[in-house]
């Protein structure tokens, strides 16, 4: 059997909202987004997933090292090509699966960088890698990309975030972006729709409680989390 690639699902999010909301008071949030009548509580909750993931994405990549290789015809340039999909057919083991970078860090020819050694000079326009050395055979990329968003329009239990480890510094992080994406909607829903399950003094405590979390992401954001995790 394949190794699996670490991932969170949809459900595992929604347990885990659940026991966020419930310390203020807010015990049934699924029920809540079903207030609205144009989209089920489903589609609500892959559309703030999905948006928050973007979101996330475009302050704290994904730090991945993929191993790519390097064929003589291929030189000088190497095209990264997304083959995530054969790893969720079953065809690929996960230490084969190349993603598109949004940036290549380094290159190495062991999966261990350091700046003294095992580097090569290139340049990075997406998707090509442009050598300027002549290097050949299996490399080692260090790459900031994307997290995985998947879903399986037949199963929803299948729906998921790959390659983000539950209990992670970066899956409380994500988790935060996603139960503001949630709090957030849930005021425009509260301020749209009547809603009996929201009391005035619970619907204040989410305002404040989603308020409080802005700023903790604003400040996570503005800092910026990839010199606290010295990618580069």
């Amino acid at each position: 059997m394949f190794q699996q690639i670490d991932r969170v699902t949809f459900l595992d999010i929604i347990e885990e909202i659940k026991r966020r909301l419930a310390v203020i008071g807010v015990y049934n949030f699924y029920e809540i987004l079903a207030v609205d009548p144009d989209t089920t509580p489903e589609q609500t909750m892959r559309y703030l997933i999905e948006q928050a993931v973007s979101h996330f994405n475009k302050y704290i990549p994904l730090l991945y090292i993929q191993k790519i290789y390097i064929r003589d015809i291929d030189y000088p340039i190497f095209t990264f090509i997304d083959n995530f999909n054969l790893y969720l057919n079953g065809t690929l083991q996960p230490d084969a699966v190349n993603l598109i970078p949004d940036s290549v860090i380094a290159l190495s020819t062991v999966p261990v960088f350091h700046a003294k050694y095992n580097a090569f000079p290139f340049t990075y326009q997406p998707p090509h890698l442009y050598l300027k050395v002549r290097v050949t055979g299996r490399i080692y990329a260090k790459t900031l990309c994307k997290y995985k968003v998947h879903v399986d329009p037949n199963n929803y239990a299948n729906n998921a975030i790959y390659f983000l480890t539950k209990g992670s510094q970066m899956y409380y992080l994500l988790i935060n972006q996603i139960v503001y994406n949630v709090g957030y909607h849930i005021i425009m829903l509260k301020k749209n729709y009547a809603i009996s399950e929201l009391p005035i003094e619970v619907f204040n405590g989410i305002e404040e409680y989603i308020s409080e979390l802005k700023s903790e992401l604003d400040n996570l954001y503005n800092e910026g989390l990839r010199n606290y995790l010295i990618l580069y």
